[in-house]
């Protein structure tokens, strides 16, 4: 038998091997990013795009936590401050600001973070339950070993705290509200 015969049969029998055993309970994918002095991650079962903050459409009597409305994809997206909502001091829009937008199909809710770190993985074994004292404690995954609070992007969506129709009128994008 030649040697490159030989490996590529050693190369055959290696990928011939089923794949390991999943870890208990899978993996999550998360973006990890920055708001204030903190790590956090949100993970990417919905997240659509990171895309650079740009201005937005501020709307009169929105929540505080409410930046405006920013055009995405053509699509009128409201963004909240993430530091804000979640009562995490920050340094203010910089050129590292980024908005992770939220969708199915079309993008839906983008969140202001201070900046966007990284793609990752991480073991669902491995998060902690968040305890109830906890600001948005029912909108985490849990809590990595290094601390890091693991946001849940469909709880996230699925919160009545970003639906704001009463705040914003289809219009006002377009009016530069």
């Amino acid at each position: 038998m030649t040697r490159e015969r030989e490996i590529l049969r050693e190369r055959a029998r290696r990928l011939a091997q089923p794949p390991p055993a999943s870890e208990p309970g899978g993996v999550l994918e998360i973006i990890t990013l920055t708001l204030g002095a903190e790590r956090w991650a949100i993970d990417t079962s919905l997240v659509l795009a990171v895309v650079p903050f740009t201005a937005v459409s501020r709307l009169p009597s929105a929540p505080a936590f409410l930046v405006g409305l920013a055009a995405v994809r053509g699509v009128p997206v409201p963004v909240v401050y993430l530091g804000g909502f979640l009562g995490v001091p920050g340094p203010g829009v910089t050129d590292l600001a980024r908005i992770v937008v939220l969708g199915e199909a079309m993008p839906e809710l983008g969140f202001v973070v201070d900046a966007v770190d990284e793609v990752a993985t991480i073991s669902r074994a491995q998060l902690r339950p968040p305890e109830e004292s906890m600001a948005a404690h029912d909108l985490l995954h849990g809590i990595a070993p290094d601390g890091m609070a693991v946001l849940a992007a469909q709880a996230l969506a699925a919160d009545p705290r970003f639906t704001f129709e009463d705040a914003i009128d289809g219009d006002d994008l377009a009016r530069g509200a």
